[in-house]
Parts: C-alpha cells; structure tokens; sequence
C-alpha cells in the first residue's frame, strides 16, 4: 500500500505544514505586541 518513501513524504509534509502555521501565529502575536506599543505611544497628530 504504502512504500517507506510515502511515509516519509507524508510526515515531512505534516511536519513543514505545522510548523509554518506555528511560525504564522507566533508572526500575529508579534503584531499585536507592536500594536499595543503604538497604541500606547504619547504621539498624537493633532498636536502638529
């Protein structure tokens, strides 16, 4: 049925595609890091 090479396939397969969703939602808790830090921020548009 399966050959040792498909499941080797299938497991890096498996593999890349869990890490790249850990890297993606790792990215989104970055952002939102760096969207509190602006939203704290003292600047202010009106004040120019």
């Amino acid at each position: 049925m399966f050959s040792p090479y498909h499941v080797v396939m299938i497991g890096i397969l498996l593999i890349t595609g869990f890490a790249s969703i850990l890297q993606m939602s790792e990215g989104e808790k970055g952002l939102r890091k760096n969207q509190a830090k602006i939203s704290k921020s003292k600047f202010d548009l009106n004040s120019y």
